[in-house]
C-alpha cells in the first residue's frame, strides 16, 4: 500500500487546522493519523530506517545521515522520550549530507526496508 505525506505547506494535501491525514501501515511502519500541527516518532522511525541500513537503531547506518534523527547525545533516559542533541559541528555535517538526500534517494532506502 502506497502512502504520501504531504511535506509541502502550499500542498493541496495538506491537512487544515483539525483535519486529518491518511492512515497507513507499510512495511511495519504504522503512520497514524495526524492532524496538521501534530508530530509522530513513526515518521521518525521510517525517515532514520531510510537514511540507513533499514534498521532502528542508535548505531547503525554511516555518519552523517545515521545522525539525523538518532544521533548525538542521548538526554533522556527512558523508553518514553528520545531527546538527542547535536554538536554544531555535527549539525552542519547532517544539513550538509541531506541537502544531497533527494526523494529519489530516500524512496530507495525506504524501499529496502525488510520490515
Amino acid at each position: 500500500m502506497a502512502t504520501s505525506l504531504a511535506s509541502n505547506a502550499d500542498s493541496p494535501d495538506r491537512p487544515e487546522q483539525g483535519q486529518q491525514t491518511r492512515v497507513a501501515n507499510h512495511k511495519g511502519v504504522n503512520f497514524r493519523r495526524l492532524t496538521r500541527g501534530q508530530y509522530s516518532a513513526t515518521v521518525d522511525n521510517a525517515i532514520h530506517r531510510s537514511l540507513t541500513d533499514g534498521y532502528l537503531g542508535y548505531d547503525n547506518g554511516t555518519y552523517p545521515l545515521n545522525a539525523a534523527i538518532l544521533g548525538g547525545v542521548q538526554l533522556h533516559e527512558g523508553d518514553d522520550y528520545i531527546v538527542s542533541l547535536l554538536t554544531p559541528d555535527r549539525v552542519r555535517d547532517v544539513a550538509d549530507a541531506m541537502a544531497g538526500v533527494g526523494r529519489e534517494a530516500l524512496k530507495a532506502g525506504y524501499d529496502c526496508i525488510d520490515i
